[in-house]
C-alpha cells in the first residue's frame, strides 16, 4: 500500500501483526529510503510507533484523490492515521490515539536513512521543523510539526534532545526522528500529532 505526491512516497508493508512504513524520494528514476518507522512488538503496550493492524486506500473529495487510512489497538490505546497529499506540497501524516486512563509513550519514531543527515532543527511560532539533506548535497526535505511536536536524536553530530529508545532499533544506527503529542489535550480527548514532509531543495 502506498501514496505518492510528486517525488515523495509513503509505502506501508505488513510485517508480523502490524504495518511498518517508509518515506522514500525519487532520484534519477529510483526510489531511495529517507525514513523508516521504528516498530514495537506484540509484547509492548506502548510501542515506539502506532501499531497499525489495518491500512486501506480511500477516495475522498470531489476530485476523488486517494488517502491512506489506518487503525490499530494496543494496551488501552486505539490508534488511527491518515496520510494525504498536503495542500502546500508534499505529504501530511496525521495520527491520533484515544486512551483509557494512564498511558505510556505516545508518538511516531523513524530511523533516518543512511544516505541522509539532519542539517537544521529550529522552532517557528511554537512549532518545530527539521531539515534533512542527502549526504551528496543534492536534495533537502523539511519535516515540520503541524500538530504536536517533532524532535530528533543524533548522537554523532547535532546532539538534539534524546528521542524515545526502543528494543527494535538497530544498534548501529544513531539518528532518530520522532513526532509526538504536546500533552495539552487531556483524557478523554484523543492525543494527536501530525507531521508534514516536503521537498525544499
Amino acid at each position: 500500500m502506498e501514496l505518492q505526491a510528486d517525488e515523495l512516497k509513503v509505502e506501508f508493508e505488513k510485517i508480523g501483526d502490524r504495518f511498518s512504513h517508509k518515506l522514500l524520494i525519487e532520484r534519477d528514476g529510483e526510489w531511495s529510503v529517507v525514513l523508516e518507522s521504528i516498530e514495537g512488538t506484540d509484547e509492548e503496550r506502548w510501542p515506539a510507533s502506532p501499531p497499525l493492524q489495518q491500512i486501506v486506500a480511500e477516495p475522498i473529495g470531489k476530485d476523488g484523490r486517494t488517502v491512506l487510512l489506518g487503525v490499530g489497538l494496543s494496551g488501552t490505546g486505539h490508534w488511527s492515521i491518515s496520510v494525504d497529499e498536503n495542500e502546500a506540497g508534499g505529504l501530511l501524516m496525521d495520527i491520533a490515539c484515544r486512551v483509557s486512563g494512564d498511558h505510556g509513550f505516545l508518538g511516531s519514531s523513524w530511523r533516518l536513512g543512511e544516505s541522509w543527515n539532519i542539517s537544521l532543527l529550529e522552532k517557528q511560532d511554537d512549532r518545530k521543523r527539521l531539515v534533512i539533506c542527502s549526504k551528496d548535497g543534492g536534495r533537502s526535505i523539511e519535516i515540520a510539526s503541524v500538530h504536536g511536536d517533532v524532535d530528533c536524536s543524533d548522537v554523532d553530530s547535532m546532539k538534539c534532545n534524546t528521542a524515545h529508545s526502543t528494543e527494535s532499533a538497530k544498534p548501529n544506527i544513531h539518528t532518530y526522528i520522532m513526532s509526538k503529542p504536546t500533552g495539552r489535550d487531556l483524557y478523554p480527548k484523543p492525543q494527536r500529532w501530525a507531521v508534514r514532509f516536503k521537498i525544499v531543495a
